[in-house]
């Protein structure tokens, strides 16, 4: 599993040298980035989610002449040449294999630096089809607070926090309270990211991966459904 989750590249015969990469791609060690719903960065080495493991199983199962072949050489290198794992009269051309991996899911899914917080792709679709069962319509209601308990938009606020001492986690309910960006004013959402520590930590600047509850104008589709 650590070989083929990886990095496995084969130099190509016909070329000067070039090298095509026929592991899943699904762990970066070296650069520190894993693959969110498939891989996680845990203290002992990595942790591996049944999508990644049913990944592991489809591939050897389509291809177990080739990774046979690969398991009989040297382990200490992960650079083989394309003569002896697609010798002469092999039915399985390294071309074939590159479309197979090109043609997977897990090949779609940005990878992210070890220590953030992700919710896998099924977890947001959760959401999404609990938020929209459950808040359809949202109702209008007036109430009274204390003036010091507001948070009024401005413009020339700036980008200033309007509690600086909230601390966000995973799955928590959050609503656009400035206007002026490219999320309307009132849009609400869930959290299903958390930046890493690589990526500067938690700070009153940092920026969260938000699924929010209707689609808009100039959103990105992150894990979520299109729109």
């Amino acid at each position: 599993t650590p070989r083929i989750t990886g990095t496995v590249l084969v130099e190509k015969t016909d070329s000067n040298n070039s090298k095509a990469n026929i592991g899943l791609n699904l762990k970066f060690t070296k650069m520190g980035e894993e693959v969110p719903g498939y891989t996680k960065k845990v203290e002992n080495g990595w942790s591996y989610s049944y999508k990644c493991v049913r990944a592991v199983e489809d591939y050897i199962n389509k291809y177990q002449d080739l990774w046979l072949t690969v398991q009989q050489q040297d382990s200490s290198t992960n650079t083989f040449q394309e003569s002896v794992l697609f010798p002469t009269g092999c039915t399985t051309k390294l071309a074939d294999v590159i479309k197979y991996l090109e043609e997977l899911p897990c090949s779609k899914v940005p990878k992210m630096k070890c220590g953030s917080e992700i919710l896998a792709d099924e977890q947001v679709e959760q959401i999404e089809k609990m938020t929209a069962l459950l808040n359809p319509n949202p109702d209008m209601v007036k109430i009274k607070v204390k003036p010091r308990l507001l948070f009024r938009p401005l413009d020339n606020q700036g980008c200033l926090v309007p509690d600086p001492g909230t601390d966000f986690y995973l799955y928590d309910r959050v609503v656009v309270v400035k206007s002026g960006y490219s999320v309307p004013f009132g849009r609400r959402g869930t959290i299903i990211g958390i930046p890493s520590e690589e990526d500067g930590g938690i700070t009153p600047n940092s920026l969260y991966d938000v699924v929010f509850d209707d689609a808009f104008p100039g959103g990105i589709t992150l894990r979520c459904s299109p729109g």
